[in-house]
């Protein structure tokens, strides 16, 4: 919402942004929406006190699955800088076995130091005890279908597991060929000898 003759495009900032947030239950702005929040903008100083920056304190986020976000990480030092983790129900890990340490692992600090307050993870309805006990497994102390299988499935690696050495050529013939190529010195000078393009 901006004023009355400002725009963005001139570089004008908003009275605020209207935002909504599927779980805010605080204070209503707007009955016909109750979850709708505006966020005005906000104004810091600098440390001298000279001068002060205004801006609207929103960062754009990305939702993600945890199967897509393997191999990847979360850090102050990193391009993703926070993480916000939501596990679904209790039969999340039974039905997902190890998901959860997946989720876990992908951050590479909790800021323990400072109680967790500017930790890179943070979960949502997380329930530490139940989460545990549902890893291990149900209520009547048997595990569940998934575990089975996955535990069946690492019996048969184990029982067939080899221990031979396969040796291939591969490495060898890629590096006979690249030997008997042109050298990147000996196709740069080919690409800029313009002597062989005759004009017609």
């Amino acid at each position: 919402m901006y004023e009355d003759g400002k725009n963005p495009n001139a570089g004008d900032l908003p009275l605020y942004v209207a935002v909504d947030f599927p779980t805010y239950c605080g204070p209503t702005w707007d009955t016909d929406n109750p979850t709708i929040v505006p966020v005005p903008v906000v104004s810091c100083p600098c440390d001298k006190g000279c001068c002060e920056m205004h801006y609207v304190p929103l960062e754009i986020a990305f939702a993600k699955t945890i199967h897509t976000f393997q191999g990847m990480e979360a850090g102050p030092t990193k391009p993703i800088k926070t993480l916000i983790v939501h596990l679904g129900d209790l039969k999340f890990e039974n039905n997902n076995p190890g998901l959860m340490y997946t989720a876990i692992s992908r951050a590479s600090t909790i800021d323990e130091e400072n109680n967790g307050d500017n930790s890179v993870i943070y979960f949502l309805d997380l329930s530490v005890h139940h989460y545990m006990q549902s890893a291990l497994k149900k209520k009547n102390n048997k595990m569940t279908q998934t575990m089975k299988a996955r535990d069946k499935w690492i019996q048969h690696l184990d029982l067939h597991e080899s221990n031979k050495k396969f040796k291939t050529t591969e490495k060898e013939n890629l590096q006979k060929w690249a030997e008997n190529q042109l050298s990147i010195k000996t196709l740069k000078q080919c690409l800029e000898n313009t002597n062989w393009r005759v004009k017609k």
